[in-house]
């Protein structure tokens, strides 16, 4: 695993919600994806749906990681991802990132797809079973350091299929980014879809929230 930046999550304490700085780290190897074993074993003590689905999202994204670090089609940094792009610009590219604290270890991660037309197709993100409900926050941190690098490489959008548990996640930062209430969002706002413009990844960025080492973002289009 490689550091490529910081992010500040929330840990539940008897006195509140506190910050909880973590590591964005890029996964680089195939041992990094050996986070799903202790996260295979935790699935096990719980009944939860959505834990189940983060083990099964976790395991299948490091099987789809493995096949395209065997193609070279998985850059190791951000980077590395913007001379890969400029070698092949039509080219699609693999990228994982988790969230990693030093007592728990991987608490969220996602993998994404830079498309050959330059958008970031999100295949996977889940959050370990471990970190429910003491940690909060990494979901919503991941979408940020993708959005990050997505503006970086100058993606014109950040898209993907979400499950009838996960589409309210997706909702409510949409929500966010258009300062709206829960009571202002349409229930049906995202379905089976999300997609968030270039416009909406710059607004979703928060730098005190995240930072990415080496990833300048661009002003946002007028």
């Amino acid at each position: 695993m490689k550091p490529v930046g910081r992010a500040i999550l929330l840990q539940s304490h008897d006195s509140g919600w506190l910050p909880l700085p973590v590591e964005v780290v890029w996964l680089t190897e195939a041992a990094d994806w050996s986070f799903v074993s202790s996260w295979r074993a935790a699935a096990r003590r719980s009944d939860s749906p959505s834990l189940r689905d983060s083990l099964e999202y976790a395991a299948l994204a490091g099987k789809r990681w493995r096949y395209l670090a065997g193609q070279d089609v998985a850059p190791d940094s951000p980077a590395a991802l913007r001379r890969s792009i400029r070698q092949q610009p039509f080219g699609e590219f693999g990228i994982a990132l988790a969230m990693r604290e030093k007592a728990t270890g991987i608490l969220g991660f996602a993998f994404a797809r830079r498309t050959w037309a330059n958008s970031l197709m999100l295949e996977f993100l889940a959050v370990s079973p471990h970190s429910n409900p003491g940690i909060k926050g990494t979901g919503a941190a991941l979408m940020q350091a993708l959005a990050t690098i997505g503006l970086t490489i100058r993606c014109e959008e950040l898209w993907g299929e979400c499950t009838e548990t996960s589409q309210g996640f997706y909702q409510t930062l949409k929500g966010r980014i258009h300062q709206l209430s829960p009571a202002e969002q349409a229930p049906d706002a995202i379905r089976d879809r999300f997609q968030f413009s270039a416009r909406e990844l710059h607004a979703l960025i928060d730098p005190h929230r995240v930072q990415i080492k080496g990833c300048a973002v661009p002003p946002a289009r007028a």
